[in-house]
C-alpha cells in the first residue's frame, strides 16, 4: 500500500457536538428537575437530576419511579428531538458545511479542514464553544464556571486554560474534577456533566486537588484545594477525547 493510500484510510480527527439525554433537553426540561423519556415502556434518557436518583437508560417505569417518586415521565418523540436540534446544526454550519447528524442531540465533523482554516485545534474548539454559548442564548459574562476536561497534560491544559480565559475572562473560576476521579475515559463526560449540574443546583465548586504548583500559563482560579460556595447560574462543560473528539456543554439554572 502506498504511503498515500496509508493516510486515506488512518484515523480522521473529528469533533462531536454532544448533549447526553437529548431527547429530555429537546423537551424542554432543567437539568435540576427529575425526569425521564420513555419509549415502549422503558427509560431512553433521563436528566441529571433524575440520573442522580438511580435513574438510568433501560430501565422499566415501574422501576424508575420506584427510585425516584418525584419523577416526571415524558413520551418519547422523535419529530420534537430533530426540530429542536436544527437550530444547533444550523449554528455549527459557519465552521464547516461537512456535518454529519449521527442522531438527534449529537452531530459531528472531521476537523483537518476547518482545524487549518481557523488556524489549528485549540481555535477551532474555541469556535465551537463560542458557538455553543451564542446557541444557547447566554451572555459570555453569564458563564462563571467551567467545569474543564483538565487531564493534567502540559500542552492539553495550557490550550484549554488560554482559550477559556480569552472567551471566558480570567474571572472564570475553573474545577477540575479529575484530580479526584482520575480519568474516566468513556465515563469522564457524562460524570463531569452531572459535577457541573450539582454546581449550579447546590452553589458549590468543586476544589482542585494536588494543585501545588501550577504551571505559570494556566493563569486562571482553580479552585485549588478546597470547595468553595459560588452562585453560578450558567456554568460550562468540556470533555477531549483521545482521538480527537470534542464536546462543549452549556448548563443553566432552570430559574435564571
Amino acid at each position: 500500500m502506498s504511503e498515500r493510500s496509508e493516510r486515506a484510510v488512518g484515523p480522521v480527527r473529528t469533533l462531536v457536538v454532544w448533549c447526553p439525554d437529548w431527547p429530555v433537553v429537546a423537551a424542554g426540561v432543567p437539568p435540576d428537575a427529575p425526569a425521564a423519556v420513555l419509549r415502549a415502556g422503558r427509560v431512553v434518557a433521563a436528566s441529571p437530576a433524575a440520573r442522580a436518583d438511580g435513574v438510568a437508560p433501560g430501565m422499566r417505569r415501574r422501576e424508575s419511579q420506584a427510585r425516584c417518586p418525584a419523577l416526571l415521565v415524558l413520551d418519547h418523540d422523535p419529530s420534537r428531538d430533530a426540530r429542536a436540534f436544527e437550530p444547533v446544526v444550523t449554528g455549527l454550519e459557519p465552521i464547516t458545511p461537512r456535518i454529519e447528524i449521527s442522531e438527534p442531540g449529537r452531530c459531528c465533523f472531521p476537523t483537518r479542514g476547518p482545524s487549518r482554516y481557523f488556524g489549528g485545534d485549540e481555535a477551532l474548539v474555541a469556535r465551537a464553544a463560542r458557538l455553543a454559548v451564542e446557541r444557547s442564548g447566554v451572555d459570555y459574562h453569564d458563564v462563571v464556571h467551567v467545569n474543564a476536561h483538565a487531564t493534567s497534560t502540559p500542552a492539553g491544559d495550557t490550550a484549554e486554560a488560554k482559550w477559556i480565559s480569552a472567551l471566558l475572562g480570567d474571572q472564570t473560576v475553573v474545577a477540575a474534577t479529575k484530580s479526584m476521579t482520575g480519568h474516566l475515559l468513556g465515563a469522564a463526560g457524562a460524570i463531569e456533566a452531572i459535577a457541573t449540574v450539582l454546581t449550579i443546583r447546590e452553589g458549590i465548586v468543586p476544589p482542585t486537588i494536588n494543585l501545588t504548583d501550577p504551571d505559570p500559563a494556566c493563569d486562571l482560579d482553580f479552585v485549588p484545594g478546597q470547595a468553595r460556595k459560588a452562585d453560578v447560574e450558567v456554568a460550562m462543560s468540556n470533555g477531549f477525547g483521545f482521538g480527537g473528539h470534542n464536546a462543549v456543554l452549556i448548563f443553566r439554572r432552570h430559574d435564571a
